[in-house]
């Protein structure tokens, strides 16, 4: 997002794809490399990820008929990603807060 923070835009991200409010920690959870699909072609894009603790779940959201909700744990939910560059950010994720 031009002229944002990467964690104000991981917050403004949460919000608009998943319908939740919260903190975002400081600290970079890691980066990831894919190709992103558009009607236009196809582009690379790099994500930075940061950690969001939820304080609030919104019944309604700016993308909400595209998407859906659902909590995994950090195993399950890195075996449901496709991207595996994610995936492996999502297992250490799950490692870092288990042990």
């Amino acid at each position: 997002m031009k002229n944002r923070t990467d964690v104000t835009a991981a917050r403004i991200e949460a919000f608009e794809e998943a319908g939740v409010k919260g903190r975002v920690g400081r600290k970079l959870i890691g980066k990831f490399d894919y190709i992103k699909r558009h009607a236009d072609g196809d582009f690379p894009c790099r994500v930075t990820v940061y950690a969001l603790e939820v304080d609030e779940e919104l019944r309604s959201w700016p993308e909400k008929r595209e998407r859906r909700r659902e909590w995994f744990g950090g195993k399950e939910a890195a075996e449901l990603v496709g991207e595996a560059g994610l995936k492996a950010l999502i297992v250490d994720f799950a490692k870092a807060q288990a042990g």
